[in-house]
């Protein structure tokens, strides 16, 4: 059985390593609704797994960062007046 977790960064960090479960698919990021000083990032997770990926996220902000080919687009968010992008380092 599959849930949906949320695991969050601070925003005042460009980027972060964040522990998820073995195989787990990420689904959006955006502004946590809760603590707007912190970036969510909510995945499709199987909470039996016990096997741990650390899984490596920047935020890129609109015109500005150079983004690395081994980085994929996962979502973006704006925080007015500005619009940033999260990417996931893509090992292999």
């Amino acid at each position: 059985m599959r849930r949906v977790y949320k695991y969050t960064m601070q925003l005042d960090s460009i980027e972060a390593t964040i522990p998820l479960p073995k195989n787990s698919r990420v689904l959006r990021a955006d502004v946590n609704p809760s603590d707007h000083k912190q970036l969510a990032i909510w995945a499709l997770i199987d909470p039996h797994t016990e096997e741990v990926e650390y899984r490596h996220f920047v935020i890129c902000s609109t015109g500005f960062d150079d983004i690395p080919d081994r980085f994929s687009y996962i979502d973006t968010f704006i925080m007015h007046p500005f619009v940033f992008h999260v990417f996931e380092e893509v090992n292999g």
